[in-house]
């Protein structure tokens, strides 16, 4: 009998240590405010462990900050903005009830007169917390996040591109170096209007291939007058890793083969593919920047050697944000 008390007690005990206690618990809802679109992620987490212990959702929405800022006349948020923006918030944060949340704000943020005011809004009108974080934060967040995941000592190149900018690492015997690029997205969307002479704030598309080489090269051309040599003359050395939704979504989709990855030649023949369709026949809530963001990627892996990117689905700074205690 007492050995069968023991017993009892002992799977007792066990069984409350190996449960999280209720204070250690936290429903945690992060947000990476972008240029172009808004990713969230919430989730189930042990804040005295920190650990994740479930992704309840992980998804998106559009909401086009870069294009409001080329289009406004003082490069400023405006009261509308910031009512349509925080709207869209609250009807995530109501949808979740989380006990807390974590957001970062990113280049179009960094770029606009009242950036910083306007973060003060979303702060006080939905009690998260917003730091508008610099170029080279996003891009070491971005990484670490990574390289957590890959559980790897192996060296790697590291590419993630927003709306408005772009960051690359590459590792070395000095540690991780970093490539702070100033075009992304939309940006570059509105480079290539210019260069078609297309309307400002419209979408390029149809492209047309004829068109096609002339878009890479603007690309390019940008890629080498701006990328170190150091990048460009070692890059090729190295798995490249993708991240975020240019890779994802507007490149990967392309896959039919359900492979983690692509190459610069299926790069191209999806782009002579693509370039023939408007934005009605590509769909999706990304469809303006689609093409543009496949020459985009192709500019920058011809300039740096890169014949193939592997993708690592689902992560940005929203996911990097949940390990973040």
């Amino acid at each position: 009998m007492k050995h069968l008390l023991l017993l009892f007690t002992l799977l007792f005990t066990y069984s409350c240590s190996s449960q999280p206690s209720s204070q250690c618990l936290q429903r945690k809802l992060t947000f990476d405010i972008g240029s172009g679109s808004t990713k969230y992620y919430f989730a189930q987490v042990n804040i005295c462990k920190k650990q994740v212990l479930s992704v309840v959702e992980n998804s998106s929405f559009p909401f086009p900050f870069k294009q409001i800022l080329i289009s406004s006349p003082n490069n400023t948020f405006s009261a509308k903005t910031s009512i349509d923006f925080i709207a869209k918030l609250k009807t995530v944060i109501d949808k979740f009830k989380p006990d807390s949340i974590k957001a970062v704000a990113t280049s179009a943020f960094r770029t606009a007169d009242n950036g910083l005011q306007f973060a003060k809004q979303i702060e006080k009108q939905t009690s998260m917390n917003l730091k508008i974080i610099t170029q080279k934060e996003e891009g070491f967040l971005g990484y670490h996040a990574t390289k957590n995941i890959l559980q790897s000592n192996k060296p790697i190149l590291y590419w993630d591109i927003g709306g408005g900018s772009m960051q690359i690492i590459i590792e070395s015997i000095d540690g991780p170096k970093l490539y702070e690029g100033k075009i992304g997205a939309v940006s570059f969307k509105d480079l290539v209007n210019k260069a078609l002479i297309r309307k400002k704030n419209s979408s390029p598309n149809p492209i047309k291939t004829e068109n096609i080489q002339k878009v890479i090269n603007l690309s390019a051309k940008f890629s080498l007058n701006s990328i170190p040599d150091n990048f460009i003359n070692s890059a090729s050395k190295f798995k490249a890793i993708g991240i975020g939704g240019v890779h994802q979504y507007a490149i990967l989709k392309n896959n039919k083969k359900n492979d983690n990855f692509y190459t610069l030649s299926e790069l191209k023949k999806w782009l002579q593919i693509k370039s023939k369709l408007t934005d009605k026949q590509l769909g999706g809530k990304y469809s303006a920047t689609d093409v543009t963001n496949m020459a985009l990627v192709a500019g920058f892996m011809q300039t740096l050697n890169l014949e193939k990117i592997f993708v690592m689905s689902d992560i940005n700074m929203a996911y990097a944000l949940l390990y973040k205690w």
